[in-house]
């Protein structure tokens, strides 16, 4: 109980208010977060079955020797699928994978393509947006902290105020005419 006033304190220093920032996002993205993990999964899964169907049944990709030891490796379960479609999250070297694949049999490219559309770009920009939403809406939430800025203003301008009155006040009587 006694971190949580400490940490609430520090959130009031201008110092710490980025690093409470980034904190307190990453603290309340975590839905976000297991979101994108499931729907990417979900995805990844959808992709994966569909390659094992056009690329591991394919028997001219099978046999050909160019492309058999890409279908085998890569390819070969379910589970070496989605191991090999993870890298075309973040377009990690996938072009060793997909490129003898389109050579062979040029109807791929359509698959890979909407592999890349949907999960590089579509599905990432999205968690990207949904994240930065977030951000601002903490922002733009954090009523108290604004509070404590306008009076900190308040506090340090008051002291000039009153020596400017006092400054102005020419017969020494308490007001000004």
């Amino acid at each position: 109980l006694r971190l949580l006033r400490l940490i609430r304190a520090l959130r009031m220093l201008r110092m710490f208010r980025t690093v409470w920032r980034l904190v307190y996002g990453l603290l309340t993205s975590g839905n976000a977060m297991l979101s994108t993990f499931f729907l990417l999964l979900l995805m990844l899964y959808i992709f994966a079955c569909a390659a094992i169907e056009l690329i591991t049944k394919d028997a001219h990709l099978a046999t050909h020797p160019d492309t058999a030891w890409i279908v085998a490796y890569h390819f070969g379960s379910l589970h070496r699928t989605l191991l090999t479609l993870m890298a075309f999250v973040c377009a990690d070297s996938v072009a060793g994978v997909y490129a003898p694949l389109i050579i062979e049999k040029p109807l791929l490219i359509i698959y890979f393509m909407l592999l890349l559309l949907v999960v590089s770009v579509a599905l990432m920009n999205l968690v990207t947006a949904v994240l930065v939403e977030g951000a601002l809406n903490n922002a733009s939430a954090d009523k108290e902290l604004a509070r404590h800025d306008i009076k900190e203003t308040v506090k340090k301008a008051v002291p000039k105020l009153m020596q400017i009155f006092k400054d102005s006040d020419t017969d020494g009587d308490g007001t000004l005419t």
